[in-house]
């Protein structure tokens, strides 16, 4: 199908996502930069690992955003005629699958970090994640390496980006590669979150038992413990795994992939970019008072009312973080 047919054909969807993209990468830049501005106040050789592999997640966030905002303003303004010539749209896929999926591997990786501290109690060494992050990246690389070589990348139904070819063998492939990856670190996201969150509640409950003086304080922290857990595993479910199941569903039958299905999975993919930084504001306050802080907003926080502006990180501050 011709570029231009498949744009009209995408009309209104189209600009709806790209819509939602500027605005999703306005707020995720805004945020993510003042977030890392805080953070590296620190020098980072001062910073525990898990507040480093958040640090990294967010750069990837801020990555993605710069990456998605000139399609948007682009789509937006009718010059996205860049995008049909095959090098630009293999660039713009590679891209765009680099950058989200390995995204999706690092939160992958702060959730083995938790589940190795909380459940077993144990620090992994910087070569378990280096090994580790190797695998998922040979992983995804390969997955872009088969569709480049196989034309497997194609405009979407949206005719806002590229990615892969449901029609082609090569996209099929690719896509199946990925897929590897992706589901991975989901699985993982999901038993490690769910895992601590059993832990964590049975601990504290048996705390309860030992300390019936404090048994309110001590079944609210509980209740804290799986409202946070639960909102992790909501966020991945929201942002990653309804995109792959959808497009996995999609290599069956390329046709079920439409313009409306594209708007919605990508419009929901996107939603990465902030999502990361808003979970780890709602659950370090100590960041989000700072972030407040900067806009020249009251601190008032309920939870701690004696808490005081941060201003640099503490080691231990660092070591409490509930991560992403």
């Amino acid at each position: 199908m011709d570029y231009y047919e498949q744009r009209d054909r995408a009309y209104p969807y189209n600009y709806i996502m790209s819509s939602i993209s500027l605005l999703i990468c306005i707020t995720g830049i805004t945020l993510c930069s003042f977030v890392l501005n805080i953070i590296f106040r620190n020098r980072w050789q001062k910073l525990h690992i898990d507040l480093k592999l958040v640090t990294i997640t967010l750069f990837l966030d801020l990555t993605e955003a710069i990456l998605v905002l000139p399609s948007a303003v682009f789509d937006l303004l009718g010059l996205a005629s860049w995008m049909p010539p095959k090098i630009s749209c293999n660039a713009n896929a590679i891209l765009y699958i680099l950058a989200f999926v390995a995204e999706v591997n690092f939160v992958a990786i702060v959730a083995i970090e938790r589940y190795a501290l909380i459940v077993h109690h144990k620090k992994l060494k910087i070569i378990h994640y280096i090994l580790i992050l190797i695998a998922l990246f040979s992983i995804n690389i390969a997955s872009c390496t088969v569709a480049y070589l196989n034309n497997g990348f194609s405009v979407h139904p949206t005719a806002v980006y590229c990615l892969f070819n449901l029609h082609t063998s090569g996209g099929k492939i690719g896509i199946g590669i990925l897929a590897v990856s992706m589901f991975s670190c989901i699985i993982i996201i999901y038993y490690t979150y769910t895992t601590i969150m059993i832990k964590r509640r049975k601990d504290l409950l048996n705390m309860r038992e030992l300390f019936p003086l404090k048994s309110k304080q001590i079944q609210n922290q509980a209740n804290s413990t799986i409202l946070k857990s639960l909102s992790l595993i909501l966020a991945s479910t929201i942002t990653n795994t309804q995109y792959s199941v959808l497009t996995i569903m999609s290599l069956v039958k390329p046709d079920f992939y439409t313009v409306i299905i594209d708007t919605i999975c990508t419009a929901c993919i996107l939603l990465n970019i902030v999502m990361n930084t808003l979970l780890l504001l709602g659950m370090r306050p100590d960041l989000l008072d700072e972030l407040k802080s900067r806009f020249h907003i009251k601190l008032n926080n309920e939870f701690n009312p004696e808490a005081t502006q941060l201003h640099t990180l503490s080691p231990e501050s660092q070591q409490a973080i509930i991560s992403l």
